[in-house]
């Protein structure tokens, strides 16, 4: 997996794929490549949004619904984005300075 920049959408998606068929929080981490401290936070805040649900018997994490319907509005925008992201450079944008509210 190459190592580049990952937004904090990338890293719920790479998470929740992570959890499509239930795991535990090393095989996550392992997976997502992240850090204990990073997972604590991401695995708290998924839950609580109920992207994610915790199974204490078997102690392992899986994707609920509303995960699984994240991941394909995830799927549809990296589809619909993948082709200009690649097509433009950055340095060729020009930024405007949005007024403040």
């Amino acid at each position: 997996m190459s190592q580049k920049y990952r937004n904090r959408i990338d890293i719920i998606a790479h998470l929740l794929n992570a959890t499509h068929k239930g795991a535990t929080k090393t095989k996550i981490m392992r997976r997502a490549m992240i850090s204990y401290g990073q997972l604590r936070k991401y695995l708290q805040t998924m839950t609580e949004n109920d992207l994610i649900a915790y199974e204490s018997a078997n102690r392992r994490f899986t994707i609920t619904q509303k995960g699984y319907r994240f991941m394909k509005m995830y799927e549809d925008l990296s589809k619909l984005v993948g082709p200009i992201a690649t097509i433009v450079k950055v340095e060729e944008l020009d930024y405007v300075e949005l007024p403040r509210m």
